[in-house]
């Protein structure tokens, strides 16, 4: 019932853990290698300077290597390789194709109109954040 969404009661909701050990079944891998970084959030911060170099959790097979890296570093890092850089919707800093973006939103408007009347579609109440944003009181 997300945004509108028609709910689904037979649908599973699935942890990154779940999506991690299916995964790891799926391709019969023992180790899983993440991108979080201490900078994404307090939280993460926490959690990753528990781990072994502030990377690497020994007892779930976990390994975080960007850990230590800023957005600025790592933006650097594909800038150095020319590696495609990813899409910036906004001023801000990216937060993927989250759709309560409203950069995100906008972007779509401007750039890719029948994708984001796929997402309404999909999520009706998704476009009460552009006309709150197109009409909303300042």
């Amino acid at each position: 019932g997300y945004m509108g969404c028609r709910m689904n009661i037979n649908q599973k909701s699935f942890t990154m853990s779940d999506i991690t050990d299916k995964v790891r079944e799926r391709y019969e891998i023992e180790w899983a290698f993440f991108g979080f970084k201490q900078s994404d959030s307090m939280n993460r911060r926490i959690m990753l300077r528990r781990y072994d170099k502030e990377a690497i959790n020994w007892e779930t097979k976990k390994c975080y290597p960007l850990s230590s890296y800023h957005n600025k570093d790592i933006l650097d890092f594909i800038e150095r390789r020319r590696l495609i850089k990813p899409e910036k919707y906004g001023r801000g800093q990216s937060s993927g194709t989250n759709i309560t973006n409203v950069d995100y939103l906008l972007w779509l408007r401007e750039n890719f109109p029948s994708d984001l009347k796929r997402v309404y579609e999909a999520f009706p109440m998704v476009e009460r954040l552009i006309y709150e944003h197109d009409y909303g009181e300042d």
